[in-house]
């Protein structure tokens, strides 16, 4: 908060007000008075977590909450974090409840305070949480989860938001969220009739940074989707001469999904900086139908041939090369600081180092956490260290 008077605020000062944690776009703040407040800075950002804003005050009893045709049973008397691992059951990802007030306890002893949701884990605008049945006695529970800001709920932003839909053979998938898991995009795609049977993994890539380069969701990666989609289970065998039938409904090379991605939704910010989301489909290994012979005995000989294709770019024993930037916080240059440590984390492990580490010890860091047989080599670095303390040029690359 800063003013152009002094500090103390009189009548006619203009005073500025920067959200320094709430992310994005928010609603203007209200007056009760005759005060003009006007948007200097909209705010932007690719990630906010959706939060809710839930206030109980009751003597005893439950009360029943829904969401996405689920339900939980919250009592009166439950703990914060009782009501934390249902809310969590009930969403299917982590919560986390914020309590403003330390003399809340209990959910339902607020005496009507606020405590606030926040999913931290679940991308852009997620669906209120509901009461289907109300059992509360001498009182009653408000939840706020719309995007009213005024009572402390904010909608959730991501850079890839919403539903898309495959389409195969002319027949097309109700919306699938971009969120889908990997059994609920096999369930989807099984529907359509020119399908049969296919199998589905799923990985995640991508970290939710904030503004200062921290991973939002600490140690895990849970941005972007990636589905594998086999068209065969491989939960089902039998797929053999004698017994065609079988076999997968889609069985050699099939024809790419066609995606329709008109459902999927961001936010484009102010500055339209944000890059409108994609999902594309790549054919990782064209399928194969074989002889499709159910005995040799009409073939005189079986002839095959193979050939070795080298893809273009794609060398043998390529090494693979990571690059590491380095730099102080200004708080570390201003104090004259140098002390400090970072972590790597990379094929499930996690690595401290400290900054002032030379390369050498990264290397014996890196080749001891990871077990290594072989070397590890290092070029480019302009100083010795991993991380070099000078203020007037601050990142070591």
């Amino acid at each position: 908060v800063s003013s152009d008077g002094s500090p103390v605020i009189h009548n006619g000062d203009n005073i500025d007000v920067e959200f320094l944690t709430e992310r994005g776009s928010l609603d203007l703040m209200k007056s009760s008075g005759p005060e003009g407040i006007a948007k200097l800075v909209e705010g932007e950002t690719p990630y906010r977590a959706e939060r809710h804003s839930f206030s109980c005050d009751a003597d005893g009893g439950y009360i029943i909450l829904s969401f996405n045709d689920l339900t939980t049973t919250i009592d009166f008397d439950d703990e914060i974090d009782s009501v934390t691992s249902k809310l969590s059951l009930l969403v299917g990802n982590p919560v986390l409840i914020v309590n403003p007030d330390d003399t809340i306890t209990t959910i339902c002893s607020s005496g009507g305070k606020v405590v606030f949701v926040d999913f931290p884990l679940v991308l852009g605008d997620v669906e209120p949480v509901s009461v289907s049945f109300n059992a509360l006695e001498n009182g009653f529970m408000t939840i706020f989860g719309n995007g009213e800001e005024h009572q402390g709920a904010v909608d959730g932003i991501s850079p890839i938001m919403g539903y898309f839909s495959l389409s195969h053979d002319g027949a097309t998938t109700t919306p699938i969220s971009v969120e889908a898991t990997s059994e609920e995009l096999k369930m989807t795609l099984e529907n359509l009739p020119s399908i049969g049977s296919v199998g589905v993994t799923k990985e995640m890539f991508g970290i939710r940074q904030g503004k200062d380069g921290e991973n939002l969701v600490s140690g895990t990666t849970s941005l972007f989707s990636i589905w594998s989609i086999t068209f065969a289970d491989a939960g089902e065998d039998g797929c053999q001469p004698g017994s065609w039938d079988r076999c997968p409904a889609n069985i050699g090379d099939v024809p790419p999904l066609v995606i329709d991605t008109f459902l999927l939704d961001y936010k484009i910010g102010a500055t339209q900086q944000q890059a409108s989301p994609s999902i594309e489909v790549f054919e990782v290994k064209k399928g194969s139908a074989g002889n499709m012979l159910n005995d040799a005995e009409s073939q005189s000989e079986i002839e095959f041939s193979l050939s070795h294709n080298l893809m273009q770019g794609v060398g043998i024993d390529l090494h693979e090369v990571h690059s590491l930037s380095c730099s102080y916080s200004l708080d570390a240059l201003e104090s004259l600081d140098a002390t400090g440590s970072f972590e790597l984390e990379i094929l499930n492990k996690r690595i401290v180092v400290d900054a002032q580490a030379s390369l050498h010890e990264l290397k014996v860091l890196l080749i001891n956490a990871l077990g290594l047989t072989h070397p590890l080599y290092s070029s480019g670095s302009t100083h010795g260290t991993v991380c070099h303390f000078n203020p007037s040029n601050p990142v070591t690359a």
